[in-house]
């Protein structure tokens, strides 16, 4: 008696079965007549296709049905025109290469060697050999590169080369003292009784290098414009006009300080 009531109650449709069976029949209406709408809309579209095919065919057989007659009506002129053009093109042919190949009396009368070309090798050689020395030999109005100028003068002798070992070595001392005071000079201001004193005697070997560092540049030559300036008056001309006044004034103050 309790497995029948299990069986009754097991069978029994909830409310919401019921629900969801009426909704899948609804969904199942819907789908089909949807599905039989797009069949007839493909049908329909199918039969329009095939009309415009045979349309389209009739017409391409009545436009080739045309064109072989058109052909048929254009195929005697056009081989006429064309017969006519390869004849004039053999024709224009044949006289071009009967000029090139039967040259006239006169034109081979032109033909001669012109007197450059009767030239020698050995003399053109000759040539060249006078030209390169006559290229040696320097002209008063040019001057060349690096050439010394130089004048008659008392002093001509004592000028220094720009080049030369002693004026390498002079600038490299005062660049060795310059070099110094820059790392000495903000020392100054610790109190060390010995340092400030080897300073002082620094200071005095300095003052006397740039000392006679101003008369010298008087006799140090330069290079000026890819030439070699050697002439006194020149130099002394060029360290009065850059850097006289600024070396005048240093030593100046140097004086003032280490006196």
């Amino acid at each position: 008696m309790h497995r029948s009531v299990l069986d009754h109650m097991g069978s029994a449709e909830t409310p919401f079965e019921q629900v969801l069976n009426s909704e899948l029949l609804q969904l199942k209406r819907v789908l089909l007549r949807e599905h039989e709408f797009e069949t007839k809309s493909l049908r329909t579209a199918n039969t329009k296709m095939r009309e415009e095919l045979e349309k389209f065919e009739a017409y391409v057989e009545e436009e080739a049905a045309a064109g072989k007659e058109m052909q048929v009506a254009r195929t005697v002129p056009v081989e006429r025109w064309a017969h006519l053009t390869e004849r004039l093109m053999e024709d224009s042919m044949h006289s071009q290469w009967q000029e090139i190949e039967e040259p006239t009396a006169l034109h081979r009368e032109e033909l001669h060697m012109r007197s450059v070309w009767k030239v020698s090798f050995q003399d053109v050689l000759r040539r060249k050999h006078m030209n390169f020395r006559s290229s040696k030999v320097p002209s008063d109005s040019n001057m060349r590169m690096n050439q010394a100028l130089q004048e008659d003068c008392c002093l001509q002798g004592f000028v220094v080369p720009p080049r030369s070992s002693k004026q390498l070595t002079w600038s490299m001392i005062g660049s060795f003292l310059i070099l110094w005071d820059l790392i000495t000079i903000p020392l100054g201001i610790f109190d060390l009784p010995e340092f400030i004193d080897f300073l002082s005697i620094v200071a005095r070997i300095s003052f006397v290098y740039w000392l006679f560092d101003m008369p010298l540049h008087f006799l140090f030559g330069l290079e000026i414009q890819g030439s070699v300036e050697l002439r006194p008056t020149k130099l002394a001309r060029h360290y009065l006009k850059t850097w006289f006044f600024i070396d005048l004034l240093v030593i100046v103050i140097d004086a003032g300080i280490t006196a």
